[in-house]
């Protein structure tokens, strides 16, 4: 139990906060989202963080865009715009398009994370001095940020419905899923390079078309299963090359 100890640099604690401000935010424009969106497109809008994360590299960094990067940038971007509706303009095609791209967004605040995430790594002595610190920061600033959301923005007493959301049973598996998810995750990230890490991502796109036909009955069509298949093929080009 001593090597469970918090991380003793304070620069630690900065870059974290960063971090849970840019996934709170992210979170909240995905969840927005996806309740307009099928389960599929935004499964894969997802995994497109790559193509910002090359532009950020290109604008702030100054690193040179490869023509393979290109390549796979536009395929991605391609295989994204299949996604929307454009010849059906309706209101549910409309609140679609409007979920694609709030997900989108989201998606800008990804890469941005992953580089604070990296930051906050590099200030802890070890992994069980990251993954305490992950998780006692996750709950200070996450807590933090939830009472200013619902006190500025939502303008209600979470505490109600927050009781009544954590005693069901659909809570307890969520909760108890999403443990066991942070952590891998977190051992995952430690352990290997950020481009092998995203590049197993790759197999959740076609589970979400599994998860989407069977659990929520979407009908899947050739542009979107070419979509999918595009921005598969636009992150191993893109990784891998």
């Amino acid at each position: 139990m001593g090597r469970f100890q918090l991380p003793t640099e304070p620069l630690f604690y900065v870059y974290w906060f960063f971090l849970t401000l840019i996934a709170m935010s992210g979170y909240i424009l995905f969840v927005k989202g996806i309740s307009h969106a099928q389960f599929m497109a935004a499964n894969s809008f997802s995994h497109l963080g790559f193509v910002m994360t090359a532009v950020y590299a290109y604008l702030i960094l100054g690193e040179v865009l490869s023509l393979q990067k290109v390549l796979a940038i536009l395929l991605a971007l391609v295989g994204a715009m299949l996604f929307f509706e454009w010849r059906v303009i309706d209101k549910k095609a409309l609140l679609q398009n409007r979920g694609l791209l709030l997900i989108l967004f989201s998606v800008i605040l990804g890469p941005l994370g992953l580089i604070f995430y990296k930051l906050a790594i590099a200030h802890t002595g070890s992994y069980h001095q990251f993954l305490t610190g992950r998780f006692v920061m996750d709950f200070v600033y996450g807590t933090l940020f939830f009472l200013l959301f619902f006190r500025f923005v939502i303008r209600k007493n979470p505490l109600k419905q927050s009781l009544k959301f954590i005693s069901s049973t659909p809570a307890l598996v969520f909760m108890f899923g999403m443990a066991l998810v942070n952590t891998l995750d977190s051992w995952l990230i430690y352990k290997l390079p950020a481009s092998l890490f995203a590049l197993l991502g790759i197999v959740s796109i076609p589970a979400g078309y599994l998860i989407s036909k069977v659990k929520y009955h979407e009908i899947i069509t050739t542009k979107h299963f070419l979509g999918g298949l595009l921005i598969i093929v636009a992150l191993f080009i893109f990784i891998m090359l």
